[in-house]
């Protein structure tokens, strides 16, 4: 049997090996990670080189955990990137909720990240808990940070909080990270940029990162990390390679065995096309 022959049957072939050949493409870089580069792109690297510029003695980041488990995939590389950085930097974080299905994602990658740099609940970083309302709680802590979260998400009083209890508006912190799967960025510009002149930056899902370019061009959004492939940029910047990385490797072999699939089969095709006229 000679290539064409080969080329003309492919087309016949059992979907089903099909979706063998793409699960296996999918699963094998979790096993065997590859390390594919990614390029690095200027609106990731702005993020990055911010908290570069930031010492011991700067204001804490306050990062706003508004993603559910949906979108996860995407969106917890991001935090678990962005709280390496701030920690090995020694950079305090407040972090919030404004997502109902986000607190247990934000104490994940709160504790996990805490753990390896042997950060302290309370001095280090601490976390607010779920504030119910986007736009309310976004106003609200403009106006005052304690009465916005009274308690931590343990139910702990603000003030018997050392990081915690200096953080009264938009004012305290450095800057205000969204990681989200919605507009959120757009009530952050909104509340915290345009009223306080704080920097508001956003990790989002690849979806919807498009709609926000113009505020990253206008300057009014300070830096977008992407998609997972946004992820896997902040991984390689601060050279911990992780879930992101390991997610582009399988998204990047699947999609090269998906465009070689449809090569083969439009061959396929016109082959058996044309034997069909002769």
């Amino acid at each position: 049997m000679n290539v064409t022959e080969l080329l003309e049957r492919f087309g016949t072939i059992d979907r089903r090996w099909i979706f063998l050949a793409i699960f296996i493409a999918t699963i094998v870089p979790f096993f065997f990670p590859l390390g594919l580069e990614v390029d690095e792109t200027a609106e990731v690297r702005i993020i990055y080189d911010f908290i570069e510029g930031l010492d011991t003695d700067s204001k804490p980041i306050l990062i706003s955990f508004d993603y559910d488990p949906q979108i996860a995939a995407e969106c917890h590389p991001m935090a678990l990137a962005l709280l390496r950085h701030l920690f090995a930097k020694n950079i305090k974080v407040i972090a919030i909720a404004l997502h109902q299905a986000a607190p247990a994602l934000a104490l994940d990658a709160l504790q996990t990240v805490a753990q390896e740099y042997q950060k302290h609940y309370g001095q280090d970083y601490a976390f607010m808990g779920y504030g119910a309302g986007f736009a309310y709680m976004m106003a609200k802590m403009g106006e005052s940070f304690p009465e916005s979260f009274p308690v931590d998400y343990y139910g702990t009083p603000i003030q018997d909080i050392p990081l915690a209890s200096k953080i009264h508006n938009y004012d305290s912190v450095s800057m205000v990270i969204t990681l989200c799967g919605s507009r959120a960025y757009e009530y952050y510009i909104t509340f915290a940029q345009a009223k306080f002149g704080v920097r508001v930056a956003a990790g989002m899902t690849a979806v919807m990162a498009s709609d926000a370019y113009p505020f990253l061009q206008s300057g009014q959004l300070s830096g977008l990390i992407g998609g997972l492939k946004g992820a896997a940029e902040y991984e390689q910047l601060i050279n911990h390679r992780d879930r992101a990385f390991i997610g582009m490797d399988a998204q990047s072999i699947t999609h090269i065995l998906i465009v070689c699939f449809i090569v083969l089969g439009n061959i396929s095709f016109f082959l058996s096309k044309r034997k069909r006229k002769e």
